[in-house]
């Protein structure tokens, strides 16, 4: 019985661990992707601010 209830807490344990690591990836990679469009807005963003109009 006791066994059983070992294997259990194990499986949790692992699951949980497996859990977190994926939260820090999906975290990290979440973070690159908002870096990554903040960089394309400011550089749109800057073009858009350099190019009037006009000019073209």
């Amino acid at each position: 019985m006791v066994k059983i209830a070992e294997i259990q807490d194990n499986r949790i344990k692992s699951e949980y661990g497996r859990h977190s690591i994926f939260k820090l990836v999906r975290q990290y990679l979440s973070c690159i992707a908002n870096a990554c469009l903040t960089a394309c807005f400011k550089q749109a963003f800057l073009l858009s601010i350099t190019f009037e109009p006009n000019d073209i």
